[in-house]
């Protein structure tokens, strides 16, 4: 892989996967805890709020597709740069919202963005720290889980003081300052590489490439299920803890934060053998394990060990964050990691947009949480057959070579 050029110190390689880290995660949980004061403005309905809460998956799935694009006309660095852009329009225009549907349409400019975002960041760093894959990911997994706490604890502080609608645009002021570091950045691309994504074939279609690999299908359907069963988590463990295990809903926020706060000792694992081989394949079925023992506590004894039920849950993400390291790792080029990075994302968070109303569904039909958690522990078989094929150990870029060059 042909290194960047990069008269700048890696210092501001680091701080701009930093800055840029906490611009994609200040939109999601910014709303929730304003929508009483919107509410008093104008009307928000039941359907609206359902819209609301699906958008951030649906998008991620639909606009994540768009990066390989973007990224091959202009570059990753000034892709970054558009994402910053329009994601500080986005909250601005959130701010300005005069009804439910044009509040539903920033929403929709901001989060699609923010997918083009996700899907840039693993190349980034595949870019600028090849051999630091697992620390700068384990990094950004940190950042992201501050900048999602901080982003909804102080939306509800700004609107207290100054409105909902500063609340929602003050955030355009993170996005702005976030530019300048990348412009520096930008101005280090290489003259001869100006797009930042080295050539791995001649033309066409690395994206279209990607759909017949094997790798590409496996990190997605491991991916795909930890979407799957966190949006469910996120939405309906309350009520399973609620019907499960008597715990009130109005209880259940500590239990849940501890769900969310597990996120930090997976990070540090991360940080410390994930950049091992021989640790990815066993880290990836921890993740599998822990959500497979969680769900069968909360079946066998939900009121026994609640707490650590919840905690195994917590962990199960733990495949999630392998696969953003893999993502780095199983590529040889940036433009291998974007495209790999579009289609694992793109597909994994269309089928985590389904958990939430699959599982409600399912719920509402039978009126208790066993199938559900049945469904979601029979799921897990996907994602360890999956497993199968990444113990190979094989690149992308050496499956697309492997292909009889008339099926590309």
């Amino acid at each position: 892989m042909r290194p960047a050029a990069r008269p700048w110190p890696p210092a501001l390689a680091f701080c701009c996967i930093v800055v840029f880290a906490l611009n994609l995660r200040t939109a999601i949980p910014t709303i929730p805890p304003l929508l009483d004061a919107i509410a008093a403005d104008f009307p928000v309905d039941e359907g609206a709020l359902g819209v609301i809460g699906a958008a951030p998956s649906v998008c991620f799935a639909v606009f994540g597709f768009a990066a390989p694009f973007l990224a091959r006309g202009i570059g990753l660095e000034r892709s970054v740069i558009v994402v910053l852009l329009l994601t500080g329009v986005g909250h601005v225009l959130r701010g300005l919202a005069v009804d439910a549907a044009t509040l539903l349409a920033a929403t929709a400019l901001t989060l699609g963005a923010v997918g083009i975002g996700n899907v840039l960041l693993p190349a980034i760093i595949k870019r600028y720290f090849p051999s630091r894959i697992s620390v700068l990911t384990a990094v950004v997994g940190f950042v992201f889980s501050i900048a999602t706490g901080a982003a909804a604890a102080m939306s509800a502080g700004m609107a207290d003081a100054f409105g909902w609608r500063v609340s929602l645009a003050t955030w355009a002021a993170l996005c702005a300052a976030a530019v300048l570091p990348w412009l520096l950045l930008a101005r280090g691309v290489s003259a001869d590489d100006p797009a930042g994504l080295e050539e791995v074939e001649p033309e066409p279609g690395v994206l279209g490439r990607v759909w017949h690999s094997p790798l590409a299908w496996a990190l997605a359907t491991v991916f795909g299920y930890g979407a799957f069963a966190i949006y469910t988590l996120f939405i309906w463990l309350p009520s399973m803890l609620r019907d499960l295990a008597g715990v009130p809903l109005g209880a259940s926020g500590g239990l849940i934060a501890l769900f969310a706060l597990m996120g930090v000792p997976m990070n540090i694992v991360i940080v410390l053998v994930a950049g091992r081989r021989r640790w990815q394949i066993p880290l990836t079925a921890t993740g599998i394990a822990c959500f497979a023992a969680g769900y069968l506590g909360l079946l066998l004894a939900p009121e026994t060990g609640t707490a650590v039920w919840v905690a195994l849950l917590g962990l199960g993400p733990f495949m999630m964050q392998m696969v953003l390291v893999l993502l780095g790792v199983r590529t040889r080029t940036a433009r291998g990691t974007v495209a790999l990075s579009a289609f694992v994302q793109g597909v994994g968070f269309a089928l985590g947009a389904a958990g939430p109303p699959l599982v409600g569904s399912v719920h509402a039909a039978v009126g208790g949480w066993t199938i559900p958690l049945v469904i979601l522990l029979v799921g897990l078989v996907a994602p360890l057959a999956a497993l199968l094929v990444l113990r190979r150990h094989r690149m992308l870029e050496d499956e697309w070579h492997r292909r009889p060059s008339g099926r590309r």
